[in-house]
């Protein structure tokens, strides 16, 4: 990661804008927190006969998830016109044969996404997983990029915010895992986000990230049963990086930063369970330390 600076100082150089449901520039992949605008509509094609020819045609994964929306209905039709409405219709690989993306029941407690090519033969499958979509990303008429929200089931307290790439190699498609992102489930999430994310590496010890912007000692953070005083998720580390991708400000004033730490950084007396590679979000700023100069750089501690 080139151009590293202090966090604080960030908060001398930078400005917000809204966010506007796009990457905040080519090859820049940015997780949409808070953004809840994303509709199928906008995207998917009024198309029963695909959907007809899907039903004729699917690929053998799909069978188990039929078979749990016929098993969790009494009526057959009501059965029928949910899993009719969780398919979407669109052509995803720009090779005028219109393909199916499902988003719903998988038979368990998570909803499920998962993308099917038509081909001559019928439908493939090329992408699963849990939870559901919050952005698609189209480039020259092609998916380009594909984001999930993964809130988990039964008494998890993390979010998880995935990101795939899509390659094309001929008539294959690659999804390649991009992001990984945890944080708390009731963090309060930004709603205007930077330009272009900054990075930045930590200077001192002990900088807390936090669930929202503000110091709150008195707070209780409930994960899984247990209860957690104070709104603090992890203290990061020194030399920890991670890249700054939202600023606001408190009540009294205070800038804040909505920070994605690296994979590698140190985050301890966290809440955080996931393995190593998985980046952590949330709240930071320079509250819980003294500002001080140090090689001519603004840091904390």
């Amino acid at each position: 990661m080139k151009n590293l600076i202090p966090l604080a100082v960030l908060l001398i150089f930078i400005g917000a804008c809204t966010y506007n449901n796009k990457p905040a520039a080519k090859n820049i992949y940015l997780f949409p927190y808070g953004d809840s605008s994303f509709k199928w509509t906008t995207y998917e094609k009024q198309d029963s006969i695909t959907k007809k020819q899907f039903f004729r045609s699917y690929p053998p994964e799909f069978k188990s998830v039929y078979d749990a929306y016929f098993n969790s209905y009494t009526n057959l039709v009501e059965s029928f016109k949910n899993l009719k409405a969780a398919l979407h219709v669109m052509d995803v690989n720009n090779d005028g044969l219109n393909d199916i993306i499902f988003e719903g029941y998988s038979g368990g407690e998570p909803i499920m996404t998962a993308i099917y090519l038509q081909n001559a033969s019928g439908f493939k499958q090329v992408f699963t997983d849990l939870q559901t979509v919050s952005r698609l990303d189209i480039d020259g008429g092609k998916l380009k990029a594909i984001y999930i929200t993964d809130p988990g089931c039964c008494a998890e307290y993390l979010t998880a915010g995935k990101i795939y790439q899509v390659n094309y190699r001929d008539t294959n498609l690659k999804f390649k895992p991009l992001h990984y992102t945890a944080y708390y489930q009731r963090s309060k999430l930004p709603k205007q986000y930077l330009d272009q994310p900054k990075a930045f590496v930590t200077l001192t010890d002990s900088a807390k990230l936090r669930d929202k912007p503000a110091v709150a000692n008195r707070d209780t953070l409930f994960l899984g049963g247990d209860l957690h005083f104070g709104n603090d998720v992890g203290s990061i580390g020194k030399g920890s990086k991670g890249r700054a991708i939202a600023q606001s400000k408190d009540n009294a004033g205070n800038t804040w930063w909505f920070v994605e730490l690296q994979p590698n950084a140190v985050v301890s007396g966290n809440v955080f369970y996931e393995k190593e590679d998985n980046r952590k979000a949330g709240r930071q700023n320079g509250l819980d330390k003294q500002p001080r100069f140090k090689n001519n750089r603004l840091s904390y501690g």
